[in-house]
Order: C-alpha cells, then structure tokens, then sequence
C-alpha cells in the first residue's frame, strides 16, 4: 500500500494540474495552457508507467511500457513548446515536429517490437531487462527490444541539452521584449519559468542518472524510491503552480502593440533622430509623463503620433537603455525628491507618486539605480540633515 502510495504520487500530482488546466481552458482559452495541459497530461501518463512497473503489474507491462517510452521521450520537447508558445510571435513552427518525431519513431518501434514478441520473449524481456537490468540470455527480438530500449534513453538524455539551451534563450529574449515596451515588467517576465528551467537542470542529471542505470533496482526497495518520487513530485507541482499562474504571454504584448495600428498608420519620412529624442524627453522628462501608472511605450507612440519603430530605436538604440529602465530611473528620481523635501513620507505614498505599480517594484528599482533600499536612503538623508 505504501509503495502504492509513493509511485503514484508524480502521476496525481501531473493529473491533479491537469483538471486544474482543463477547468481554466473552459473559462478563458489561452493556446499557451493547451500545450501546458498536454506536457501535464504526458507527465501524467509517463508516471503511470512508473506506477505500474514498480507495482509489478506484469499484465499491463507491454502497455505501460510503450507508453513510458513514448511520454519520456515527448515530455522535454512538450515543455519546450509550452515556452515558445509564450514566447514567441510565430505560433507554429516546423522543428516542433521535429522535436516530437524521437517520440513517434522510438514509441512505434518499442510497439512494434512487442507484438512480435512470443509470450516467452516478453516475459524474458521483462524479467531479465526491465528489472534485471542486463542483456545477459536475450535473444530474437527481446534482445531487439533492449537495444531500442537503450537507444531512446541515450535520446532522452541528448535532448536535454538541446531543451534547456533553447528554454533559457527563448526566456531570455522574451525578458528583453518586456522592458523595450513596458514600464512596469512585474507579473510579465518570465523569471517564474526561468526558476523552473533551473530545478529543470538539477532533475535533468538526476533522469539521466536513472535513465542509465535504469529502474530496476528501485523495484521493491521503498527508502530508495522515495527520494526520486518526492523530488519529482515537488518539480511537477511547481511547475504547475507557475504555469496556472501564468497570465502573460507573447499574444499580451501583440494586443498592447496593436494599439498604435487603431491610432495612426505606420509612416515613412520621420525626423531626425536627435529631433524625436528631443521630443521623447520633453514628453516623459519635462511633462513628467513617466509619472502614469502602468506606462506602455505604445502610449508614448500615440502621444508623439510617432512611427513605432523609430520610437523603440531612439530609446533602445540611441539612449543606449531600455525603456523599462528609462521609466524606472526617472522615476526613483523622482522618489529621491519627493523624500528630500518630506522625510515623514511613507514609503507607499512615495512608490504611488512616483508611479510605481507594487512596492515589489518600487524597491527593486530604487536599489538597482541608488544602489540601496529607499528606506537605507531616507535614513541616509535624515542623519545627514
């Protein structure tokens, strides 16, 4: 019973995220959750073939182990393309497919080669790989059927690499859109994913490592099957919370940029550089207008009645800084007046004059420009007043 208890547990946590997943897809379609719910509902069946091996559910083992087979080599690839789908503004693409054909080609063969197997082949298979963990006394296509086994967990493991390299620059890229168009980035990077895909490194050597010795000698040894159950558990709860979480995608940023296009057409024959920068600063500089809460560049563009373009290169380009860092410097200035001329201000008043959102933000930005809390700096000012 206890055993029971602790194979199953990564597969009802993976279908615990996935009821959650379906039920938010029925109030509000977002295409990024269907590829979340998919990667869930792949982990939910890659789990349930652990669950069945360690359970030593022999009747079911040819099943479940064409679906363990299959599910281990899809679920990296799947978690990749629940990334690109927030990510980025191509909605398909064809190395997708590419990605999953290890999955169809190694899922196919591991079946294939099941229904040619005689009974005694299988129960060879079974016995002497599966949990004896060597080849030793195979023959005919249960022999056949260890060496695919061994190939899809050397493409597991060349996968990884592959997934986490693109997760990070995917990730990476997308953080850098955020603050060329938003003032405020919290709750729109994807720092969250970008914790996850380092919990992903650390899990990844610890699949690897189990992938290469196998699972056979965690069957029926409880202390041992605990740490891998637990750990992956944990991962796969996390990861659910951050996805369910996650509101913010690629089609937000569209929709924001799109605003421009109902405004004005975008338009050839624009100003000198210097003459735009000009503008842009007597805008946000000397009208204050980096004091709006929640400032989008694309609000900049229809105030200037601008080209889009041409304003994201003269911030990003030309000033040399992003426009989230732009805002943001601006206005912990601002912060830094406000509380040199009243020291009995209380720090959210000074966040929501100075047009921060949250105080998340407020102190985040304060210490990366000042170089200290805004409160280490009122005191700063008091002693020296």
């Amino acid at each position: 019973m206890k055993e029971m208890i602790v194979t199953s547990m990564p597969m009802f946590v993976c279908l615990f995220w996935s009821i959650m997943l379906a039920l938010n897809l029925w109030e509000r379609y977002r295409p990024y959750n269907v590829r979340l719910l998919i990667f869930m509902l792949t982990a939910t069946v890659l789990y349930w073939g652990h669950c069945v091996f360690f359970n030593r559910s022999d009747s079911l083992i040819p099943l479940s182990d064409v679906c363990y087979v299959t599910s281990n080599l899809a679920v990296y690839p799947l978690y990749l393309v629940y990334i690109a789908s927030l990510t980025d503004r191509r909605e398909y693409h064809k190395w997708h497919y590419l990605l999953l054909l290890p999955t169809l080609v190694g899922g196919l063969a591991v079946a294939l080669i099941y229904c040619l197997m005689s009974p005694a082949e299988t129960q060879q298979f079974v016995e002497q790989y599966l949990y004896g963990g060597t080849l030793q006394g195979l023959t005919g296509a249960a022999r056949v059927q260890a060496y695919v086994h061994n190939v899809c967990k050397v493409t597991f493991a060349l996968q990884i690499p592959f997934v986490l390299w693109q997760g990070f620059r995917r990730i990476r890229i997308f953080n850098h859109l955020v603050s060329t168009v938003y003032a405020d980035t919290e709750q729109r990077t994807l720092h969250p994913l970008r914790v996850m895909l380092w919990l992903f490194v650390f899990t990844s050597l610890v699949s690897v490592l189990f992938n290469a010795i196998g699972r056979y000698p965690f069957a029926g040894s409880m202390g041992i099957l605990m740490f891998p159950s637990l750990l992956f558990s944990v991962l796969l709860f996390s990861l659910g919370y951050v996805g369910y979480r996650q509101k913010f995608s690629i089609l937000d940023v569209e929709q924001d940029e799109s605003q421009t296009d109902a405004v004005l057409a975008e338009s050839g024959g624009e100003a000198e550089a210097s003459e735009l920068l000009q503008r842009i600063r007597q805008l946000v500089e000397n009208e204050q207008f980096y004091l709006k809460p929640d400032l989008k560049i694309v609000d900049l563009v229809v105030k200037l009645r601008s080209n889009r373009s041409y304003v994201y290169n003269a911030i990003n380009r030309e000033m040399g800084v992003s426009f989230s860092d732009y805002i943001n410097g601006l206005r912990v200035q601002h912060a830094c007046r406000l509380m040199q001329a009243d020291h009995s201000l209380l720090m959210q008043h000074v966040a929501e004059q100075s047009g921060f959102m949250s105080m998340a933000s407020f102190y985040r930005n304060f210490k990366t420009v000042m170089g200290l809390g805004p409160k280490e700096y009122l005191q700063n000012l008091i002693e020296t007043s």
